[in-house]
């Protein structure tokens, strides 16, 4: 689940910031990009991202839950 207000932060396992996405849609789903935008599943470089094992790491910005944050891992499968 992802806070209806939030900022995703995805590293490679090095520690590197891959890319950064805010969420306000107010739904608990969020895509990295999109086809239209002619950014789905790129680095904040606008590389395609490689498959492999991520890190995640999600802060709210909802109202009396500010700060409160998750981390975690994520795989990406091509």
């Amino acid at each position: 689940f992802i806070p209806s207000v939030s900022t995703i932060k995805i590293f490679n396992v090095a520690g590197e910031l891959i890319q950064t996405i805010e969420h306000d849609d107010g739904f608990g789903e969020e895509a990295w990009g999109s086809t239209t935008g002619n950014d789905y599943m790129l680095t904040r470089f606008a590389q395609n991202v490689i498959p492999g094992v991520y890190i995640y790491y999600v802060e709210s910005h909802v109202p009396g839950h500010e700060g409160e944050s998750a981390t975690g891992k994520c795989v990406i499968i091509k």
